[in-house]
């Protein structure tokens, strides 16, 4: 459906207005190219959640990108002041996240086309969809317009909803002024129009001029506002190190470690398994012996990466904290062990916050432990080298996704080698 609060949603946070959608009186508001759209919280969306079977609410969708769900926030943060109270799991949670910021564009869980339509029949989707225009003062029980007589009036005080939206948008935008106080100076303009039975004084109140507000509000934040501008230079300056890539160890079950990693995701993009690759590099050197790297620079898009096994994350004579905000992929086994020491603990909580991967055999079923987790399963033919390229090309996509959206210092055009001068 193409009023759909999942795509009109998406819209507005690849628009760049997600901060624009808010919740008003058991309502819902969303800015679209043809104005604000208004959606009761109760209502359902297309999307189906995975345990639950039933379509989550516009306010529960609502409550995640309120949260966060497009700025980097957690699974777990959003659990904790989850206002709906709907049980969405951290794999539903991770799908829409990455549908919503348009790093996937199609999801099995979003019902359209006949799906949609037999839902809606149904009554168990889209029936409580309302347009702000549609709607008037009747979408509300007790709202504004049930204290008016007639249509035009009702209209009126609609229009007086939306100019409080607008003022609120300008007030954030114009002088960095905090949301709530924002809300606050809109609200008491609404009120002063709501409470006027004249068309002459809503007009007064309409063409009010609030240049002395935001003057006064820019004069106070104006030393704020520089002060966070620098601290936001400074951050980036400090974090431009090397992003890291982190592989398994040379266990059984791994198909990546330290020692076939920069055949794979460098220019050969030729899967060689750990065991061959530890037959070719026995042969060179003396002694026909060869110790497993310690770390691999490969250099791509003329930024340099580091590749370590994931085992130095509990050496803290090699390891930092501050390293662990410089990792932009990790390669994962199955193992648990090695997951103590990362902030989040838990396989679940640092895939939720990094990019994850499982590389297994075609012909075999991936990982039990990895399939709980979100990581991006990528399959390697034992035999076709030519599929390779195909693999290594969906894991640097991701990467780079992933760079994009959260790591921006990491980019070609940002990226300042630690080693140059």
């Amino acid at each position: 459906m193409s009023g759909d609060v999942v795509t009109l949603i998406r819209g507005a946070i690849q628009a760049k207005v997600a901060h624009q959608i808010y919740a008003e009186d058991g309502d819902v508001f969303i800015p679209t190219s043809t104005g604000t759209k208004q959606f009761i919280a109760t209502g359902k969306t297309s999307y189906k959640n995975r345990s639950s079977k039933e379509f989550i609410t516009v306010g529960s969708l609502y409550d995640m990108v309120h949260a966060g769900i497009h700025t980097g926030t957690n699974f777990a943060d959003y659990k904790k002041n989850n206002k709906y109270k709907d049980q969405v799991g951290v794999l539903d949670w991770m799908e829409l996240k990455q549908y919503l910021t348009g790093e996937i564009d199609t999801s099995k869980q979003i019902m359209t086309g006949d799906a949609s339509n037999e839902a809606l029949n149904n009554g168990t989707m889209g029936n409580n969809m309302t347009s702000s225009r549609s709607v008037g003062g009747s979408a509300r029980n007790g709202g504004f317009g049930a204290s008016m007589s007639s249509e035009a009036q009702s209209n009126e005080l609609l229009m007086a909803a939306e100019r409080s939206l607008k003022r609120k948008r300008e007030l954030i935008e114009g002088s960095g002024m905090m949301e709530d106080e924002a809300l606050q100076c809109a609200v008491k303009a609404r009120n002063q129009e709501t409470t006027q039975s004249n068309r002459n004084s809503i007009l007064d109140v309409v063409q009010g001029d609030f240049s002395e507000v935001l003057e006064s509000h820019q004069a106070v934040s104006l030393k704020s506002n520089k002060k966070s501008k620098a601290e936001e230079a400074k951050k980036l300056t400090r974090d431009s190190k090397w992003p890291i890539i982190l592989v398994s160890e040379s266990t059984s079950q791994a198909k990546i470690s330290m020692w076939n990693a920069l055949s794979l995701l460098g220019d050969d993009r030729r899967y060689v398994s750990i065991k061959d690759a530890k037959k070719a590099a026995s042969g060179r050197g003396s002694g026909g012996v060869r110790k497993e790297p310690k770390q691999v620079l490969l250099v791509r898009n003329n930024v340099t990466y580091r590749i370590l096994p994931i085992g130095i994350t509990s050496k803290s004579q090699y390891w930092s904290k501050n390293d662990f905000s410089r990792v932009v992929g990790l390669f994962a086994d199955g193992s648990t062990w090695c997951y103590k020491k990362f902030p989040g603990k838990t396989p679940v909580n640092v895939f939720n916050s990094v990019v994850g991967f499982h590389l297994y055999y075609a012909d075999e079923k991936p990982q039990p432990n990895c399939q709980k987790w979100i990581v991006d399963k990528i399959a390697i033919d034992k035999n076709k080298r030519h599929h390779d390229a195909v693999a290594v090309q969906k894991i640097w996509r991701r990467i780079d996704t992933f760079i994009s959206h959260k790591k921006p210092e990491y980019l070609p055009e940002n990226w300042k080698n630690p080693r140059s001068k």
